[in-house]
């Protein structure tokens, strides 16, 4: 880590070094240049400078000759002032790839007195007298001189600009891996920490089943290995939905529901002497979301409070909503319009500034050791971000600290998503059942679950085997395929849908545990099917089978 720190702090102050070059390189064009400044006064003063300008100075005709040509010009360019008088500019430096749009821009002011390009700074290529092109910053000023139109192009050689930017883009590119790289090591870090610990259980209680006949004993080791195993499943959620890869099903919430429902929880996961005030805006519109998910975000932030807030102090959490103009909104992203707003205000410690530029980092986190795993703030960071949200947060040390959430409402008021309130209502049955899994732990798990409801099943441990089952070997009927999504070289969707050619009737219900795998996107041959995500428990697999069956 040390390493990775070093390389860092390397970057970091060659960046800064870098930014600097940039800054003095442009200022100093500024001070010297007279790209802002027009060209006027007696002959002798705009001769005074013509000379002495270290940008250069091209003035042509209507019909696009040269009439001035300063010094910094022959030096940039690579032609003398004798050479290039009463020449056309375009052949000598325009590149030939932007000489009809000189000539059409030419034409077209003279044609209506409006250009474009006029009186604007721009970036542009130029050619020196030995075909090299270069990036060139180009102002232009119109004038008329003895009752004829002029042009008078005032041009800066940026090339040493374009190259400190394009060194200083790539060495801020290489601090960004590095600061990625150190977070993936940290997070990998947390994660084998968090794992280990829970396997220790896990293996442990495994190994002590095997030594006693005690049923005490048994089920206390049973109920430890269960506990360890639903914390992993809740560490792995939060790593996905900080990663916006959770598979949630999102309906409308209510966000005053979430918060009354969950007081009396609150109250108790907060210090004794620290006050929870709600103030809620009734009839508030519904937000999309998953309600178990808004609830966490509810929790986290309370805790999060709690734990900033020493002695008395207090803990608001406010509903309302809001109208946002244009120059209000906190995102680029956000759009100006009606939202719905989620604060949890406290009176706590506060932040610094260093630490609030990482409260969001997996795995970070100011609390003492095994007081906190640090990715409470990372998992409501990717709720709000699934659930269409933007976030913001507020804090100074001493005074306190306000997250700030801003979510589009739904119009007009949905119910709440009966979808997301689960009830166990199923019963066994006598189909039968083709189970496909390459994970041979989870596929015995699956068939064992079924197999103690009365289901007939069949195991496959990728596609070809499951196509040999159903298309060689079992000739009866299948009416129910449950297939992982992700095999060695086997899409469950595919197979779903190759299977269904000989058997149309079969009904399909897929497993991940990853959202990215269950994308229809360009599928447009996938059979309609049922999802259900890992992990999951018995009563959950058994009710979804039962109803798949009988719709």
């Amino acid at each position: 880590m040390s390493n990775s720190t070093d390389r860092i702090n390397e970057l970091t102050e060659e960046a800064v070094s870098l930014r600097a070059r940039v800054k003095e390189i442009e200022d100093a064009n500024g001070e010297s240049g007279l790209l802002d400044q027009p060209l006027s006064g007696s002959a002798a003063g705009r001769n005074a400078i013509l000379q002495c300008s270290l940008d250069c100075i091209v003035t042509i005709d209507s019909d696009g000759l040269i009439m001035e040509f300063n010094p910094a010009a022959e030096e940039t360019f690579g032609h003398t002032c004798s050479e290039v008088l009463g020449k056309e500019m375009a052949n000598l430096i325009v590149p030939p790839a932007l000489r009809d749009a000189h000539e059409q821009g030419i034409q077209h002011y003279l044609a209506s007195g409006e250009g474009p390009l006029l009186n604007k700074r721009i970036e542009i290529t130029a050619i020196r007298s030995n075909g090299q092109e270069f990036p060139v910053e180009l102002a232009i000023t119109p004038f008329r001189i003895e009752g004829k139109e002029a042009f008078t192009a005032f041009i800066r050689d940026i090339t040493d600009r374009k190259r400190a930017e394009e060194i200083l883009r790539e060495t801020e590119r290489q601090l960004r891996e590095a600061h990625k790289m150190e977070a993936v090591g940290k997070l990998a870090g947390g994660i084998a920490h968090d794992f280990n610990n829970l396997l220790t259980v896990v293996i442990g209680s495994s190994e002590l089943l095997e030594t006693t006949n005690d049923p005490v004993v048994i089920n206390e080791l049973a109920s430890d290995i269960q506990a360890a195993a639903e914390r992993a499943a809740q560490l792995t959620r939060q790593l996905l939905t900080f990663s916006r890869k959770q598979v949630t099903e999102l309906g409308a919430v209510d966000l005053n529901d979430v918060v009354n429902a969950s007081e009396e929880t609150l109250r108790r996961l907060i210090p004794a002497e620290v006050e929870l005030v709600l103030d809620l805006e009734p009839n508030l519109k519904a937000i999309l979301g998953n309600l178990i998910q808004i609830d966490q975000v509810t929790m986290n932030l309370v805790v999060n409070s709690g734990n900033a807030t020493e002695g008395a102090g207090q803990i608001r959490v406010v509903t309302k909503s809001i109208a946002l103009s244009s120059s209000e909104v906190i995102s680029p992203d956000m759009a100006p319009g009606d939202y719905i707003l989620f604060e949890v205000q406290d009176t706590g410690s506060g932040m610094t500034q260093e630490v609030k530029s990482r409260i969001f980092e997996p795995f970070y986190t100011t609390a003492n050791p095994g007081e906190g795993t640090g990715l409470g703030l990372a998992t409501v960071y990717g709720i709000v971000l699934e659930s269409g949200g933007f976030m913001h947060v507020e804090s100074e040390v001493g005074i306190g600290t306000t997250f700030s959430i801003y979510f589009p409402g739904l119009d007009p008021p949905a119910a709440i998503n009966e979808s997301q309130t689960e009830t166990w209502n199923f019963t066994g049955g006598a189909e039968t059942v083709l189970v496909v899994e390459d994970e041979d732990s989870v596929r015995a798990l699956v068939s064992r679950i079924l197999k103690s409801e009365g289901y007939h099943v069949l195991e496959a441990s990728n596609g070809p085997e499951a196509v040999s089952i159903s298309e060689l070997t079992y000739k009866r009927p299948i009416h129910l395929l449950i297939s992982d999504i992700l095999m060695p070289n086997t899409d469950g969707r595919d197979l779903a849908h190759q299977l269904s050619l000989s058997r149309p009737d079969l009904k399909v219900l897929l497993m991940s545990g990853f959202a990215d795998n269950i994308s229809t996107e360009g599928r447009t041959h996938d059979k309609p099917t049922a999802f259900i995500a890992k992990p999951f428990v018995p009563a959950e697999l058994k009710n979804l089978v039962r109803n798949i069956l009988d719709n």
